[in-house]
């Protein structure tokens, strides 16, 4: 699948977008490497929480969006 990821300030890292490939292997989409060399995956909770991973320059950050 083709996906846009789109960031603000992450780190040292300013905000931009990043068009790629995506592929969803149970219920985790995990995108192929940004160019900006950032590693990202997304898992979908059974509570219907979807839970970020980013990894930047040794650095891991992660979120949760939550359906309201």
């Amino acid at each position: 699948m083709t996906v846009t990821y789109a960031w603000g300030n992450l780190g040292d890292n300013y905000p931009g977008e990043a068009a790629g490939a995506g592929r969803i292997v149970g219920s985790t989409l995990k995108l192929e490497r940004l160019p900006n060399g950032a590693d990202v995956s997304f898992v979908m909770a059974p509570d219907g929480a979807l839970a970020g991973t980013v990894t930047l320059a040794g650095q891991t950050y992660t979120g949760a969006f939550l359906k309201q």
